[in-house]
């Protein structure tokens, strides 16, 4: 089978677990670019927003690009050049590899990278099967309260989901956990009392995605 024909039966089969009906494939690096180079909201969307400030975040601070230029399994179909020219469209001709480069390592300078993370009040989860959990930070300082957490069975990003039948059996227990965390260092003014098995599930996505931030 075609290997395009390949990409589109994926597609789909992700879209229908979605609840959602894929019709067209859109492919067009042109048209992407054009849509997230806009800055309002209102044109942008929430998932365009999310994407626009994603890609901000790689080429500003943090240097995620999926590339293929290591040796891997997936070829060489998609170089480093290919992010450093998004970054470029997307937000100026001065946001170019050597911008990139020079921010990151400040970047890391100024939290401490892998080694020196310098951090206080922060849960780290990691599902076991998202591949990204490989580079995750795993050193616990309770007297920072920097509290790694490792889920086994779980995916990217899982315990950022609500509930759903079926899901790894390590998750219930590590939301409460994520939970109890954030209700130990975040003060509600409204419900002071509330205990935290109580803390709202938009207050847990709201912290465990600020995590990404630190």
């Amino acid at each position: 089978q075609d290997p395009v024909d390949n990409i589109w039966d994926l597609n789909v089969f992700q879209a229908e677990a979605y609840g959602d009906e894929l019709t067209t494939f859109a492919n067009n690096y042109t048209e992407m670019i054009e849509e997230f180079k806009q800055t309002d909201w209102d044109v942008l969307g929430e998932d365009g927003s999310s994407n626009r400030g994603w890609t901000w975040i790689c080429c500003n601070e943090l240097g995620a690009f999926q590339t293929t230029d290591s040796d891997t399994v997936f070829g060489s179909v998609l170089p480093m050049g290919y992010f450093f020219q998004m970054c470029e469209d997307m937000f100026g001709p001065e946001v170019n590899a050597i911008y990139v480069r020079d921010n990151n390592t400040a970047s890391n300078k100024f939290y401490g990278g892998d080694d020196y993370f310098d951090a206080s009040n922060v849960i780290l989860p990691n599902g076991m099967f998202d591949p990204w959990h490989t580079i995750g930070y795993y050193k616990t300082d309770e007297s920072k309260n920097l509290i790694p957490l490792k889920i086994e069975g779980a995916a990217h990003c899982s315990d950022m989901y609500p509930e759903y039948d079926g899901e790894p059996a390590a998750l219930p227990a590590a939301r409460q956990r994520i939970r109890d965390f954030l209700s130990s260092i975040v003060y509600d003014a409204d419900h002071p009392q509330k205990s935290s098995a109580t803390l709202s599930l938009s207050l847990l996505i709201a912290g465990v995605t600020a995590r990404f931030l630190l």
